[in-house]
């Protein structure tokens, strides 16, 4: 979500509200004195953003009223109460869209192209701007996700992150 949604201007479809929401943020995380200036927030303050926001957050009701990138998919979709015969990831997309054009039988299937980044090269810089309780408040509140999705976080996370 954070550089799918947040860290450029090329945004698609809601540009203008995710403009919005990359302003708040940064007036709300960014110390007026920070040598940061770029115009999109940075994962930390991205972070701190969505830990403040969600810190009583306990129920799907908590969450209505968020902005729609930021709620966990639980609350989004309705997980427990669908049936899923398949589910798709980010990690092995490719790999997932042949094997559903396969189980479609669709022909026309064409080869995704390369992603503008790689994750293994991005995670640990992004990582690296958080401390040890941020990133474990983060999971927290998507704890639910990564149970219903098979995800863990590795410890390398962890260790990735600051010791602050």
């Amino acid at each position: 979500m954070y550089r799918d949604k947040l860290s450029k201007l090329n945004l698609k479809p809601n540009k203008a509200r995710l403009r919005e929401l990359q302003t708040r943020i940064i007036a709300r995380h960014r110390p007026t004195n920070s040598s940061e200036s770029s115009p999109f927030p940075t994962f930390g303050e991205f972070v701190e953003y969505v830990v403040d926001l969600t810190k009583d957050f306990k129920t799907a009701e908590d969450w209505e009223g968020t902005d729609q990138p930021l709620t966990p998919l639980w609350v989004q979709c309705n997980v427990c109460g669908s049936d899923y015969t398949l589910v798709l990831k980010m990690e092995t997309l490719a790999e997932d869209e042949r094997f559903l054009a396969l189980l479609a039988g669709y022909e026309g299937f064409k080869e995704p192209g390369p992603h503008e980044e790689q994750s293994e090269e991005i995670v640990p810089q992004e990582f690296s701007q958080l401390n040890y309780q941020q990133l474990q408040q983060l999971h927290q509140r998507y704890l639910l996700d990564f149970q219903l999705f098979g995800y863990r976080v590795d410890q390398g996370f962890f260790d990735i992150a600051r010791s602050t």
